[in-house]
């Protein structure tokens, strides 16, 4: 039997919801995931899927791979590891939306984890997935944008979302990090919103593929604020990136940024 729990009564008795879930499936939001085992998470949309990673040490080796779901009441991140990753992979596709049964919770790590929830999901071997209908309250992308004048305050390695108009394109540049020795790939741009300009940057494949048509408006979740010659901003591979996405936000930028005819001498570099 399955019980749907009303939002409004989630965080108020979650202390019984946790005696009932040994009786029942208890259906909950993000926002009341805790230490449960018998819950099912209601619909939520996978708006980010990271590529499958693989270690090996000296004891044993694996490969996982990281989705982050959102719903209209938050956003948290599941991990899956090894068997799980081979039978989940495939099935999971960033845009769809999906019940989730049987996973295991624990404390998130905020060192790795940039989402704002204390928590994270662990699939298991018991873990199952279920597409489902697209319900319309649920958003495909939320964000909580910081204007570019106030990043100047913000601390270095603080996380944030951004939006801005893309005034210029840098070229994309190929070197060898000294870490690692591998070849990396970059791009700078420049974001300008009414406040200031900052500069963007992309890394990797968001860096190759990135295109600058009529100078979009760019949305961006979860750029991490560096210091490094000045304030500046960086992607990281939790970054999402939107082009002239459906937002009010961008339609205001659009039209601030048509209709001035010399933003150059009336937003201050940074």
């Amino acid at each position: 039997m399955t019980v749907n729990i009303p939002h409004q009564l989630e965080m108020k008795f979650l202390p019984r919801i946790r005696d009932l879930q040994h009786q029942f499936v208890i259906l909950i939001r993000i926002l009341a995931v805790k230490f449960y085992s018998n819950v099912l998470l209601r619909a939520s949309r996978v708006t980010s899927k990271s590529p499958i990673n693989t270690w090996s040490n000296s004891r044993r080796s694996g490969k996982l791979f990281k989705i982050d779901l959102l719903d209209d009441s938050g956003e948290i991140r599941m991990t899956a590891f090894n068997q799980q990753v081979d039978e989940l992979y495939d099935f999971v596709k960033v845009g769809c939306v999906y019940t989730f049964r049987n996973f295991g919770v624990k404390e998130a790590n905020k060192k790795f984890v940039m989402l704002k929830n204390d928590y994270e999901l662990i699939a298991t071997q018991n873990t199952k997935l279920a597409r489902c209908t697209d319900p319309s309250n649920i958003p495909v992308v939320s964000f909580d944008f910081m204007k570019i004048a106030n990043i100047e305050q913000a601390e270095k390695d603080k996380v944030i979302d951004v939006i801005g108009v893309c005034k210029k394109l840098g070229d994309v540049q190929t070197f060898t990090a000294k870490t690692t020795g591998r070849q990396v790939t970059k791009r700078d741009i420049t974001l300008v919103d009414k406040t200031k300009q900052i500069n963007l940057t992309l890394w990797g494949k968001q860096a190759e593929d990135f295109r600058d048509d009529d100078n979009p408006v760019v949305a961006v979740k979860r750029v991490k604020v560096s210091d490094f010659n000045g304030k500046s901003i960086s992607c990281t591979m939790a970054s999402t990136i939107l082009l002239n996405p459906d937002l009010p936000e961008a339609q205001t930028l659009r039209e601030w940024y048509d209709d001035d005819d010399d933003v150059t001498t009336q937003i201050g570099s940074h």
